[in-house]
């Protein structure tokens, strides 16, 4: 819809979704549980409601600006019941007496999205680009009408504001190279994070949440960047040759403990060979390198513990119950996650029958390996010796796909397509493989290993296009 001869509204757009469900619960009944105040149905309910308008502006032949808004709310509607259940499945019958009370709360979520952009032709072939972008979240929950005690907090931050600057380049050094460039750099500022205070009692095993200074790294505070370059080649009318760079950076500045950094890079090379008008070849390699940092803290196994003998670069501390414990330095450990993966793929398509008949085959072989390495240390619960961390073993995997496609055009509407598939899956983990039945296994279950399985998969699909 044109407002003004340079001046277009090129997007509006509005849904409005309605989800229900009702099924019958499934629990195994005990004696002192309740399950949504006696209801037999959760009569669950949501409602989500988008809205989207883009609008465009040439301010000139070689510029123009377009601004975007977008409104997404999610909300849950959900009646608040009543829920009282064992912690645990007890070995004994009638399950333990200490049941958890909660309510279920209804979570919802409303987020508003502003952006503005620009184009800017330099010159021919020479394209500047640049934006910048508001992000608002907002979460919540319908509260009950008398909160329990017992009640666990759905997050623990119910705000955030992101905000985006983005700048790109493209140029074209001839008729068959061409190069381009985009930077971003995006921060979050999480609203008031709750931070469980620091207590007489540490924290039990495992709730790593209270711990002071813990965030979750999808609710805290982020800065990320964010390149991509890449250069394209026609080196001839039958080859076209690209390669590209990718870098992301995730750090998380108010994280104490919890992901304090995440990042990939990658590089890619691929290319498309046409030997004929019916004969095409396309392949591409890439090697991605990431890595992760985590700081944790190591919890202690109740109220009541002894001083533990460390190791000399720490000064004895209190008892483990103590408020002047959850600051000792000798409890803290983190690690870092290295992943490279090695990527190769090769594919053909042809063409016969006048066009109708296309046969495609492709084959895809990835090799990963991870590596975690350790610093820091934890007491043992007995001793109280302080025992360093160590670093794992690497963790490797292979897979490999082998693809086959064919798709007959009947008319320009209707088609039909088959397809097979075989997957090929060999992993190696230490978790798994070496350590045996221990706390690690505890998780994993005694008797699994690492995964390695065959796939077979044939697929057979009709379609036809509504003109």
């Amino acid at each position: 819809m044109a407002l003004h001869p340079a001046t277009k509204l090129s997007v509006v757009s509005a849904a409005y979704a309605k989800m229900k469900q009702n099924e019958d619960f499934r629990f195994q009944q005990h004696p002192g549980q309740i399950v949504n105040n006696g209801a037999t149905r959760v009569d669950a309910e949501q409602v989500q409601q988008n809205f989207l308008a883009r609008l465009n502006h040439a301010v000139s032949r070689s510029f123009d600006v377009t601004g975007l808004f977008r409104y997404e709310h999610r909300d849950t509607r959900t009646p608040i019941g009543l829920y009282a259940f064992a912690a645990a499945d007890p070995t004994a019958v009638p399950p333990l007496a200490a049941n958890r009370v909660v309510n279920n709360l209804p979570q919802n979520r409303r987020q508003q999205t502003f952006a503005v952009d620009g184009r800017y032709d330099l010159r021919q072939g020479s394209t500047f680009t640049g934006g910048v972008e508001h992000l608002r979240i907002h979460r919540s929950v319908d509260a009950p009408a008398v909160s329990l005690a017992t009640q666990e907090q759905p997050f623990l931050s119910g705000e955030a504001t992101q905000n985006t600057v983005r700048l790109g380049y493209r140029h074209a050094f001839s008729e068959s190279l061409n190069g381009h460039v985009n930077l971003s750099r995006s921060e979050r500022e999480a609203g008031p994070y709750f931070d469980f205070p620091r207590t007489a009692a540490t924290p039990a095993p495992g709730i790593f949440p209270q711990v002071p200074g813990f965030r979750q790294f999808f609710l805290a505070s982020r800065d990320q960047n964010k390149v991509r370059a890449s250069v394209d080649y026609q080196a001839t009318e039958a080859l076209w040759v690209q390669g590209t760079v990718e870098h992301l950076q995730d750090r998380y500045p108010d994280s104490r403990y919890g992901l304090n950094r995440a990042g990939m890079t990658t590089w890619t090379l691929d290319g498309v060979y046409a030997a004929s008008d019916r004969i095409s070849f396309n392949g591409f390699v890439s090697f991605e390198d990431g890595e992760t940092r985590a700081n944790q803290y190591q919890l202690a196994s109740g109220t009541a513990a002894l001083p533990y003998a460390i190791n000399p670069n720490c000064a004895v501390t209190a008892a483990a119950g103590s408020s002047s414990n959850i600051a000792d330095p000798c409890r803290e450990w983190s690690f870092t996650q290295n992943d490279r993966v090695w990527t190769l793929g090769v594919g053909a398509k042809s063409a016969h029958m006048g066009g109708k008949l296309t046969l495609t085959g492709d084959v895809v072989h990835a090799r990963a390996k991870t590596n975690m390495d350790f610093t820091g240390g934890a007491r043992n619960t007995t001793t109280r010796v302080f025992v360093p961390a160590v670093n794992m073993p690497g963790i490797t995997s292979t897979m490999t796909d082998f693809r086959l496609g064919a798709k007959y055009d009947f008319t320009k509407e209707s088609a039909v397509r088959l397809g097979y598939l075989f997957r090929r899956l060999r992993s190696s983990d230490p978790q798994f493989d070496l350590f045996g039945i221990t706390s690690v296994q505890a998780y994993i279950g005694p008797g699994m290993r690492a995964p390695d399985y065959n796939v077979h998969a044939l697929s057979v699909s009709y379609v036809y296009t509504f003109r």
